[in-house]
């Protein structure tokens, strides 16, 4: 109750936190005067104990700077609270500072997670006690954290990434700049598109007032500005133009080793597919997909998709052996990345069996296919649709024979 009424007065903006104490304390903790409050447990009185407790909530200062620290990097997590396993691996194991907090009343530590009241976690955001500099390994394994957006915990990390834009102190401007930039990367492609416009806001204030900006970082401006303008507003239109342009800025001075350009020819190529530019489309994702090649970046799950995305178009406008000799470089790539049979390499072998029923290689398309059904079988139930086509196009190979058919691909990849 008392953490709720305090956050409820401060939120009025018409008090800090240093007047709401002195007033608190001279009209309720004036300790003389015992008849304003009076709690008791155990038939014993606990004023003071209430007294220690209001200048714990609005005199934090009081902590010492790690205790301090801990309680500002527990705050910066969701009200569901930060797991106790995950906080020690991110800033460590801070065990004597999290007995403290327990005993002054700010931190409730479970089984499994250390909890805050929720209020009292805006009070301590609101308060901006914490910078990047004051925990650099909290915030590096963040960043490596977000840079990955398969992570188990990416989700949990993008929720402290938010709470970071807000109440965190950026004096570490090389970090945060690579903590917006990856942010950007991740909630794109998980479809957390409130917290993607925040950031982009927030980097594009970077782009224009850091020192030291270079063509990369306008590049990247525009290529997330294109990426907004495609997801959210729909206007693909918009999208090509602000591609084309982040493209001509990656390469204007001749730099063609930015980690992220061959993204931009992707989505180039994948804006064209949707304007029915399918020429330009393939042009675009051929570029994408030789960068990659040449930057060895074509072992990775993002080079994979390119890969195949190019390997659909080539099939799509009937270039059969190209298409066949992508996919095949596909396959010994997830070889490679993978070590074993996944459910990625099921769909390249399906895609390449269809590929070669395309090129009346009947022989071949049902070796593949046979290959396909059986990891399907690894990672699919019986009734998976899926599976069901790739064993009814195995059926019907011959009839299919010279015609094209509809390629598989896991999460249309």
């Amino acid at each position: 109750m008392t953490a709720e009424l305090l956050a409820r007065l401060l939120s009025y903006g018409t008090l800090t936190a240093q007047n709401l104490l002195t007033k608190l304390k001279e009209n309720v903790l004036f300790n003389g005067d015992i008849s304003n409050i009076t709690l008791n447990k155990d038939n014993q009185n606990r004023k003071l104990a209430y007294y220690k407790h209001i200048e714990s909530l609005l005199d934090l200062q009081q902590l010492a700077p790690n205790t301090l620290t801990v309680l500002s990097v527990i705050a910066l997590a969701p009200d569901s609270g930060f797991p106790v396993k995950l906080f020690y691996v991110w800033h460590g194991s801070y065990i004597n500072e999290i007995q403290i907090l327990e005993e002054c009343g700010l931190l409730v530590k479970g089984s499994q997670r250390l909890l805050l009241n929720p209020y009292m976690r805006k009070i301590i955001n609101a308060r901006k006690m914490l910078s990047l500099s004051q925990a650099p390994d909290f915030f590096a394994t963040l960043l490596q954290t977000v840079s990955d957006s398969n992570h188990e915990h990416i989700r949990f990390a993008l929720d402290i990434l938010n709470t970071t834009l807000l109440f965190v102190d950026k004096d570490d401007r090389t970090t945060w700049k690579k903590l917006v930039s990856h942010g950007l990367e991740s909630s794109s492609r998980l479809h957390h598109y409130r917290l993607f416009q925040k950031l982009l806001g927030e980097y594009e204030g970077i782009c224009y007032l850091y020192q030291n900006i270079t063509n990369e970082d306008r590049a990247t401006l525009l290529h997330y500005k294109a990426t907004e303008a495609s997801m959210i507003h729909q206007n693909h239109v918009k999208a090509l133009e602000l591609e084309e342009k982040a493209i001509a800025e990656a390469c204007g001075k001749g730099t063609t080793r930015i980690f992220n350009l061959s993204s931009m020819y992707l989505d180039a190529g994948s804006y064209c597919m949707k304007l029915c530019k399918p020429e330009q489309a393939l042009d675009y994702i051929e570029k994408s997909a030789n960068i990659l090649v040449q930057t060895q970046m074509q072992y990775s799950q993002n080079g994979i998709y390119t890969m195949t995305t190019y390997a659909k178009l080539l099939y799509q406008q009937r270039k059969f052996p190209e298409a066949a000799r992508i996919l095949t470089s596909c396959i010994g790539i997830t070889d490679k990345v993978y070590e074993s049979d996944t459910l990625t390499k099921g769909y390249l072998l399906q895609n390449l069996a269809a590929v070669h029923a395309s090129m009346r290689n009947a022989k071949a398309a049902l070796m593949y296919y046979a290959q396909a059904e059986n990891i399907f079988r690894k990672f699919l139930d019986e009734e998976h649709p899926d599976l069901l086509i790739c064993k009814e196009q195995q059926e019907n190979v011959i009839g299919i024979d010279g015609q094209m058919v509809d390629l598989l691909g896991e999460n249309n990849a």
